[in-house]
């Protein structure tokens, strides 16, 4: 394997693990909408178009990484100087990409299920209090990201293979 295509992998992988911090950043946006919603004020303001900004760097980064890692290769100049042209991993590049969809996959449950676990509990000492708004709050926006989160994990790891050939073959065209 030579030098770029094996970049090109580890440059990928990192991309995949950017889908947290695309899911973080995205529950800001929604937190600060919501906050704008019932009180409108310069900091609420401000922190919105952080967040906003934030989705929008972390989500061209994703596209980058995972779709366009040669631009990556080429800027910061990562295959030159390597006395070798040819590096001795056995494994096709097809696996490795799978096995980091299907790592990703497992860190989206880790992460989740303690955090979807922690806002029912929360849900649930709230009914037994009888303290309910009609405002969205908080607790209902991590609930649902979490279990969006949830899903994510499960579809990278139940469709491993189909995310693997769309990625790999992503890369196969262009190195040709």
């Amino acid at each position: 394997m030579p030098p770029r295509s094996l970049f090109v992998l580890l440059i990928k992988i990192m991309g995949l693990f950017l889908i947290t911090n695309i899911f973080d950043a995205t529950i800001g946006l929604v937190l600060s909408v919501v906050s704008l919603t019932t009180v409108m004020n310069s900091s609420g303001l401000e922190y919105m178009y952080t967040s906003l900004f934030s989705l929008i760097i972390y989500a061209f980064l994703f596209c980058v990484f995972v779709f366009k890692p040669q631009v990556i290769i080429d800027r910061l100049k990562l295959d030159h100087g390597f006395y070798e042209e040819q590096f001795s991993i056995n494994m096709d590049k097809g696996i490795v990409v799978r096995i980091a969809i299907i790592s990703v996959g497992i860190f989206f449950f880790i992460e989740n299920i303690p955090g979807l676990c922690r806002q029912l509990t929360i849900v649930y000492q709230k009914s037994a209090l009888h303290y309910f708004s009609n405002k969205p709050d908080d607790t209902t926006i991590n609930i649902v990201f979490s279990i969006a989160k949830l899903l994510v994990g499960y579809v990278m790891l139940t469709n491993s293979n189909y995310l693997t050939k769309i990625i790999t073959n992503d890369a196969i065209d262009q190195e040709k």
